[in-house]
């Protein structure tokens, strides 16, 4: 399929050419295409916007992702400091070492995160500070579960614009073009104009570069 970005491309310098031509015969196809091409064109816009807001999206989930585990290592180090396991202060929880929670998808972690917290806290022994710690973790894996589903939300709106966009309107801006282009020949032969010429020069076809073989000299 022809890149999107081409044919509006192509489209916009048409609608500028039909600007400067009067023509009775060929009315209603340039009203048509003139309405394919902004169509198009809008359903393009909302495909760049939908992508950006996955890109945004996607960077929120990473911020949220260092927040998380930055909350992991916080923990363990007041652990540590109370008396727990220095290799593995989650030990005491049946839970994996700090390094390996850090390690995981990023829900994953939220989800072992979540569960380690509610032991942390659960913990008669657990002092003041940990259980604060543990409050702290929660609040970031909580972010980072809603940025995930931001994530899943967006990518499918990005999912569904581009199926909107690439379902039917090409082929509607294929056909308003190809009626336009009869329409305008048609009106050059009943009136005596160049029409055809000034509005369609931008997609003449060009011929193609001769390819040069290595050795052979340029003409």
């Amino acid at each position: 399929m022809t890149r999107i970005k081409d044919v509006l491309s192509s489209g916009a310098s048409v609608v500028r050419a039909l600007q400067s031509i009067n023509s009775k015969y060929s009315k209603e196809e340039r009203l048509r295409f003139i309405e394919a091409t902004a169509k198009l064109k809008e359903a393009a816009e909302r495909v760049l916007e939908a992508e950006q807001t996955v890109a945004e999206a996607v960077a929120r989930c990473g911020l949220c992702d260092d927040v998380q585990d930055e909350a992991v290592r916080h923990l363990a180090d007041v652990l540590a400091s109370q008396g727990f396991d220095r290799f593995n202060p989650f030990k005491t929880f049946g839970m994996p070492a700090p390094s390996e929670i850090t390690r995981q998808s990023t829900v994953t972690e939220a989800n072992t995160v979540l569960m380690l917290a509610s032991k942390v806290m659960a913990l008669p022994e657990a002092k003041a500070e940990a259980k604060k710690a543990a409050t702290s973790m929660i609040a970031a894996a909580q972010a980072m579960q809603l940025a995930d589903t931001v994530r899943a939300n967006a990518e499918a709106t990005y999912t569904a614009a581009i199926t909107q966009r690439d379902a039917t309107l090409p082929d509607a801006w294929s056909e308003a073009l190809t009626e336009l282009r009869a329409a305008v020949r048609y009106g050059d032969i009943k009136e005596k104009t160049t029409n055809y010429e000034l509005v369609f020069r931008s997609m003449v076809d060009r011929p193609k570069k001769k390819k040069v073989i290595e050795g052979e000299p340029i003409k």
